[in-house]
């Protein structure tokens, strides 16, 4: 079997498209290694659904995604959010794909992309896994 390359490149366009995560209108981009081994964004979310964003994760290719979940503080009551970076590498991903993004994921969560964005990582390899509740309840209880 061939190994992936590892040398994936982060053209500016992607750079740029992360920094609308800032914006409070968006909820989640979904990212993709393309087949020049350019991550780029494949989908900006702007309307938070927990179901919109699981449909917008194919369930035969890996990809990485940056999401905000949103929670109530249990003490005052008041909206927070925890920006999360997700590494999807479901089952029916072919094995190249899911080497390639596992051994590309450390590269991208410590290059200039995503470090400034989130606080926590998930690697979830099915839909349940980022429906369960343990882990959004996890979420809502997180304070500031």
């Amino acid at each position: 079997m061939n190994r992936p390359s590892l040398n994936i490149r982060i053209p500016s366009s992607c750079l740029e498209t992360t920094k609308i995560f800032e914006r409070p209108s968006t909820e989640y981009i979904i990212y993709q290694i393309n087949a020049e081994n350019e991550l780029h964004a494949s989908k900006v979310g702007h309307s938070f659904s927990l179901d919109a964003f699981l449909s917008d994760l194919p369930k035969d290719q890996c990809r990485y995604a940056l999401r905000k979940i949103s929670y109530m503080n249990p003490d005052t009551g008041t909206p927070m959010h925890k920006n999360v970076f997700y590494s999807w590498s479901p089952g029916g991903a072919t094995e190249t794909s899911q080497e390639l993004y596992s051994e590309a994921r450390e590269r991208v969560l410590l290059g200039d992309v995503f470090k400034e964005y989130f606080e926590e990582t998930v690697e979830a390899h099915d839909y349940d896994l980022i429906r369960d509740n343990d882990l959004l309840n996890r979420h809502r209880e997180w304070s500031p």
